[in-house]
């Protein structure tokens, strides 16, 4: 089983350069709803910031390469499913879970949000991605006073 990493050109040979993965600002994602739910997620668990690296278990579709892989130079990276997950098993500021994909109606029924499944919820107009997994968000403290648009840790899980 893997989980596929759709990107760019660039953000690959970053990876395969620094043999990290970098987790982004939500901020910089194109659902800017994930980043209001982050921003919450991370002042509730006295973070100081909260950084995602998004992934999928779903077969290959249009929407990944267009919405991911950038204009014209896109590439899909596998990760092995258990090897990645095994990477951050001790790492307490990393946590990982399948996406729920819900209506407002249905965020209504779970409010208040726990904290533990707030990070892992999208809005179902996503649901297209069907079956995403993300790798969803770090805890750095260290990087409190930080401007950085992103946040590499070293990872051996790719394929």
């Amino acid at each position: 089983m893997v989980f596929r990493r759709y990107t760019d050109v660039n953000a690959t040979l970053a990876l395969l350069k620094n043999k990290a993965i970098s987790f982004t600002k939500p901020a910089t994602w194109f659902d800017k709803n994930d980043g209001a739910g982050l921003a919450l997620y991370a002042q509730r668990m006295g973070a100081a910031d909260v950084f995602g690296f998004c992934l999928t278990g779903a077969k290959e579709t249009s929407h990944h390469w267009q919405l991911f892989s950038g204009h014209s130079h896109g590439v899909c990276i596998l990760f092995k499913r258990k090897m990645l997950i095994d990477q951050f098993k001790s790492d307490h500021r990393v946590c990982h879970g399948n996406v729920q994909y819900l209506n407002v109606n249905e965020l209504r029924k779970i409010y208040p949000v726990d904290d533990n499944v707030l990070p892992f919820l999208k809005r179902n107009t996503f649901a297209m991605r069907e079956n995403i997994e993300l790798y969803r968000q770090a805890y750095f403290p260290a990087l409190r006073h930080s401007n950085s648009r992103s946040s590499s840790i070293q990872s051996a899980g790719s394929s």
